[in-house]
């Protein structure tokens, strides 16, 4: 929404015209929450400013106010206090432009206007007293508030900035909280500089909001300039051991999480555009977002609630033309697929996603709350045979064979196309169609590699992260699918029949028998397709249920009570590591984009299934091994690539009804794989 603009463009464009003059406009982070925003241009290209996060709330008049001093400083301020402050060295004077000054939208377009009353505009020409620098304390970029009780080494972070044009000196800070007391002096602050203080923290207290009082003098000339910030410090309890993951894949607002029971959510903690033009780790967000990162995780900790980053860079690098262009999986006859996926064995490819996992996990390494990430989603869906020369040259060098000219697509070839096909429909391990499809789908798509990459990256700073891929059985059945990630996981719909759900947690068990070590969790959607559940309204109002009244168009709806709670007890009568649900804004009311609220009895059973089942049992559902299975089902890798076989993590083909049979028998089937065999026989 945008309060003033005389800029029009208020994004990057490297035209004239677009790098001149200024705007400020409210960019909206959420319900209710808002950041104000300062695009300047200056000339040759612009720079944003932002504040801190802000409330705006209906029905109350506010006085907002944005200085710049002409030198790469823009402060923000509401009601005359400060809200935040960016600067960027090297900046100057504004560029004056050609536009008109538009009050309440955005110059020469539609839509972007303010939804309110604006009072009063003044520009002035130079900063009034009460918007100019002063002696602040703010906290560092990446300060930490919440700490684990008995946590070595605790301390708050803070910046003591100068902020005038003078330099003050007999400074010093002092602090309280808790009944505890501390002060330090300081060094000379020069105009505009700034020190580094340490408030340490006695984790050793009980845990509990404890507040935090800081107070800065120091003299300019004869007058005393003085700071005081209120702040909160958090210790929460430390965590208990084998505590069963609850996942929101996905975000929703924190206090409804806790009271539904969930122990993890995904955020975002990556600006891929800015490691990959740095072309090294580095820090994984601007400056200006670290600070928000920061209070992020602070509350997430305080909340005992754990961060999961969703990093998906290999997917990103295809998202933009140019990129696309060079990194993009090519055919046979050397042009692009429609469908953006890169190719993995680009060697800058797989150095990217290495060091986005690196940056991240060395920039936000100090905080507890970061604690997992998901690499990569739904990538091998378009994967394709990939032809550029290093394709052909890397499969080379693995078997000291050419890629099979009947091989156009990562479904195989079909055996009717093979002349000399075997009557009896036998192969030998060593068949050249057969070889090159193994090698594709472990190595040649170059997935498994990238997934690989984030995950060393994020093990470089912080070992103890736990990284997964989902959905990892959307792929044939052949061990590698996830690279070296800890966990792999599957998300699946319930419907037609809920305890279907235990076919792709059993395919995720045999994937990750191939990596020693590897774990499994399992996923359920919340959300169900309303074209494959409800598809038909009924034509008498009368007989419609209450969703059906209030948003007939919806079309993605809740899942059945009834549904969720049997597809919980079938994936969590097996030995996974943690379970997971996706559809946040049709479990709880909340703003939607497609998922809509239907059912509110869907989240009462969730609820009560984390509360009394998974957090008294999952300590020790978490130390259960697998009872040993009679029945055995083969999941061929040679049948799917050469008579189109397989489930590829979904509840169809014969194999699936195959799995469904036997769990109707009341058996519990062990999947197999071909590699399975190899290495193990079918002895029990």
């Amino acid at each position: 929404a945008f309060l003033l603009d005389k800029k029009y463009l208020h994004y990057p464009r490297a035209t004239p015209q677009a790098n001149r003059d200024y705007c400020l406009y409210l960019r909206r982070t959420g319900p209710g929450t808002f950041r104000l925003v300062a695009y300047l241009g200056y000339g040759e290209d612009s720079a944003e400013y932002s504040s801190q996060e802000i409330i705006l709330e209906p029905e109350r008049w506010v006085h907002v106010a944005f200085s710049y001093d002409g030198a790469g400083v823009g402060r923000f301020f509401i009601n005359g206090e400060s809200v935040g402050r960016t600067a960027q060295p090297g900046r100057g004077p504004v560029s004056p432009g050609q536009y008109d000054l538009v009050i309440g939208d955005r110059y020469g377009s539609l839509y972007s206007g303010f939804p309110g009353w604006i009072d009063q505009v003044r520009i002035l020409g130079s900063i009034p007293d009460w918007a100019a620098g002063r002696l602040e304390i703010e906290l560092a970029p990446l300060a930490r508030t919440a700490f684990l009780r008995m946590e070595r080494d605790a301390a708050v972070e803070l910046v003591i900035r100068n902020d005038t044009a003078e330099s003050l000196t007999e400074g010093e800070i002092s602090w309280n909280y808790a009944d505890q007391q501390g002060d330090q002096k300081l060094a000379p602050l020069a105009a505009h500089s700034e020190a580094r203080v340490m408030v340490l923290i006695d984790t050793r207290l009980k845990a509990d909001r404890y507040p935090l009082t800081v107070i800065a003098r120091a003299k300019s000339g004869h007058k005393t300039c003085e700071a005081r910030r209120e702040l909160n410090v958090v210790i929460v309890p430390r965590p208990l051991p084998n505590t069963m993951p609850v996942v929101m894949w996905g975000t929703g607002d924190l206090d409804r999480l806790q009271e539904i029971g969930f122990t993890h959510q995904l955020i975002n903690l990556a600006d891929f555009d800015r490691i990959w033009k740095e072309g090294k780790p580095t820090s994984a967000v601007g400056e200006e977002q670290l600070s928000d990162r920061a209070t992020m995780l602070n509350e997430y900790l305080a909340r005992q609630v754990g961060a999961i980053a969703t990093l998906s860079p290999g997917s990103w690098v295809v998202r933009e033309a140019e990129r696309q262009k060079r990194f993009q999986r090519i055919g046979r006859n050397g042009e692009p697929y429609k469908d953006p996926n890169p190719c993995g064995l680009f060697p800058e490819v797989t150095w990217f996603c290495e060091n986005v996992g690196a940056s991240v996990s060395q920039t936000f390494k100090k905080f507890p709350a970061f604690q997992a990430a998901l690499i990569h989603t739904e990538v091998r869906d378009s994967t394709n045979l990939c032809f550029h020369e290093h394709d052909r040259a890397a499969y080379r060098t693995k078997t000291w064979q050419e890629i099979p000219d009947l091989a156009a697509s990562k479904w195989g070839v079909r055996y009717e196309k093979v002349s000399g096909f075997p009557e009896n429909r036998l192969i030998s391990d060593d068949d050249p169609i057969l070889t090159f499809y193994r090698w594709f789908w472990k190595e040649g798509d170059g997935w498994n590699g990238l997934h690989s990459a984030v995950h060393r990256g994020l093990k470089s700073a912080r070992p103890d992260i736990w990284t997964f891929f989902d959905p990892a059985v959307r792929a044939p059945s052949i061990w590698g699918s996830g690279g070296q990630v800890d966990v792999l996981s599957q998300w699946t719909y319930s419907y037609p029949d809920p305890i279907k759900i235990g076919q792709a947690t059993d395919e995720l068990f045999a994937m990750a028998d191939g990596r020693p070590g590897q774990q499994v969790m399992k996923m359920t959607q919340i959300i169900w397709y309303r074209s494959q559940t409800a598809p038909n309204l009924p034509e008498e109002e009368s007989q419609r249920a209450a969703w059906e009244k209030e948003i007939p168009d919806a079309k993605f709806i809740t899942i059945a009570p009834d549904h969720l709670r049997e597809a919980f007890w079938s994936k969590i009568s097996r030995p996974i590591r943690g379970i997971m649900y996706h559809g946040w804004g049709s479990l709880v009311p909340a703003e939607h984009a497609g998922y809509r609220y239907t059912n509110p009895e869907t989240k009462e059973v969730l609820r009560d299934l984390i509360w009394n089942v998974v957090r008294p049992l999952g300590p020790t559902l978490l130390q259960v091994p697998d009872a040993p299975s009679d029945v055995a089902l083969l999941e061929s890798f040679t049948s799917q690539m050469f008579a189109g076989r397989g489930t590829y993590g979904w509840g169809r083909g014969w194999e699936a009804d195959m799995h469904l049979v036997l769990q109707w028998a009341r058996l519990q089937p062990r999947i197999l794989y071909e590699e399975t065999i190899l290495r193990d026989g079918l002895a029990p």
